[in-house]
């Protein structure tokens, strides 16, 4: 036997190889990387969920925190227009009563009946 007479068997071992080699790959592919893969990304997501879970909570215990002192802010300013509202009323009330109080001086003075 010659040297020629042995290519046919080793194109057909090499073909053979060939598709053994790409079966394996495929298998492994499906039985072992995209299961790994997809653990991997549950185990990711889960994980992003929990701190997406925790920063909401976060977020909602500052949120009720800052309308706390906003209504607290609030409740002063309102406070301290009516206190200012109160003190202008009271001024009013003075100016009204010291008219009055001049008005009918002013009448008894003769000034009205020449």
């Amino acid at each position: 036997m010659e040297a020629k007479d042995f290519g046919p068997l080793f194109e057909t071992g090499a073909t053979g190889a060939v598709i053994l080699l790409i079966v394996w790959l495929v298998r492994r592919v499906f039985t072992h990387t995209i299961p790994r893969l997809a653990e991997d990304f549950k185990d990711s997501l889960k994980g992003q969920q929990e701190l997406f879970l925790d920063q909401l909570a976060k977020q909602r215990d500052d949120f009720r925190e800052a309308l706390g002192e906003q209504r607290t802010d609030f409740r002063e300013s309102l406070k301290d227009e009516r206190d200012q509202l109160g003190r202008k009323l009271d001024r009013l009330a003075e100016a009204v009563e010291t008219l009055i109080r001049r008005s009918p001086q002013e009448s008894d003075d003769g000034s009205g009946g020449d």
